[in-house]
């Protein structure tokens, strides 16, 4: 039985750092893009992929100060009301059942669960030698 506590620690445990460790961000990448450039008949053309920000920036040109912003429009009328709502309890159902019946049937299992697990760590049957 102490085997088996041990090695659900350590089970628990190893989900526990391997739940961390793939949680933490992993480091930006730098993309550099692609860029190509060619010529169709008598037109020449620069194509630039994946270079985010900069390239955009470069073809609008430079921007200029920001200025203060505007004051806020007047607000519209509201909307007409929606349809009125389902009658009866809105915790919805859970297997065809209230959601509080299902909560208690599942407790009653885990409980019977639990006896027949210390029920047979304990032996309780006849043993022959």
């Amino acid at each position: 039985m102490r085997k088996y506590l041990i090695a659900s620690v350590i089970l628990f445990l190893t989900l526990g750092v391997a739940t961390l460790a793939a949680a933490q961000d992993s480091p930006a990448k730098k993309n550099e893009g692609v860029s190509a450039k060619g010529q169709a008949g008598d037109t020449k053309f620069d194509v630039q992929i994946g270079k985010g920000e900069e390239a955009q920036r470069g073809a609008q040109g430079p921007e200029g100060e920001k200025g203060l912003p505007g004051r806020e429009g007047p607000s519209g009328a509201p909307g007409p009301q929606g349809p009125p709502g389902p009658a009866g309890s809105s915790g919805g159902t859970f297997l065809g059942m209230d959601p509080t019946v299902a909560l208690l049937i599942g407790l009653a299992i885990l409980a019977v669960v639990i006896v027949a697990i210390v029920a047979a760590s304990r032996g309780g049957g006849s043993r022959e030698a």
